[in-house]
């Protein structure tokens, strides 16, 4: 079907508020392999519109619409509740592995996201060391609102629960190709989760600049 792009983005505006609603947003599985054993180490869940005129969609075509509508926040604890879900019907197959989830600069410098969190992983009983959460930005404003001491909040079962935050780091200056930008900060972000939580790595073109740990 031949949609000219200004019209495609005033119909997918319109109809998004439903299909987030409707279960049409669903959660895809990215495995993460370890080369050397051919084991899938972790998960990554992506977010995609099963549209039914214009098929499967990529977040590029529909997190935009979903800023400008204020869903941004709805669209999170979606993806939060369905990769949660799912990480625990994996577990009770035998199969537990880390599952990372994409969210928007703005829940993460939220003082009350922790605590969305928590409830999820509470709901879910998954341990908080099963998710990571991955944040994607271009000002570096996020990042640098995250450098402090973990974030500490209460359960609804009275107990504490603790965060940390590992960053990765791209430097946009010497690459323009968003898809590989993309590709570096992913790769310095899970050598800063390997590394532990509270820490940070810079990609470098040669080797992984050394991992600072954050006061």
């Amino acid at each position: 079907m031949a949609v000219e792009a200004e019209d495609l983005a005033a119909r997918l505006k319109a109809e998004f508020p439903h299909a987030l609603r409707s279960g049409q947003v669903v959660a895809y599985y990215q495995p993460e392999v370890e080369l050397s054993s051919g084991r899938v180490v972790a998960a990554e869940s992506l977010a995609r519109w099963e549209h039914p005129d214009f098929g499967t969609l990529p977040p590029a075509l529909f997190t935009p619409v979903a800023g400008q509508l204020g869903l941004m926040g709805e669209l999170t604890r979606m993806m939060l509740r369905l990769s949660l879900a799912q990480h625990r019907v994996w577990a009770a197959a035998g199969w537990v592995v880390p599952i990372s989830v994409n969210v928007g600069p703005d829940c993460v410098t939220d003082p009350g996201f922790p605590a969305v969190v928590a409830e999820f992983l509470l709901s879910e009983q998954v341990p908080g060391p099963m998710l990571a959460l991955e944040v994607s930005e271009q000002t570096g404003t996020a990042a640098a609102r995250l450098t402090g001491p973990p974030a500490r909040v209460t359960g609804s079962d009275g107990n504490p629960v603790t965060f940390s935050v590992s960053v990765g780091i791209a430097e946009c200056g010497s690459c323009r190709d968003l898809p590989t930008l993309l590709a570096r900060a992913d790769r310095a972000m899970y050598e800063a989760k390997r590394a532990g939580g509270g820490c940070w790595r810079l990609f470098e073109d040669t080797e992984q600049a050394a991992d600072p740990a954050l006061a």
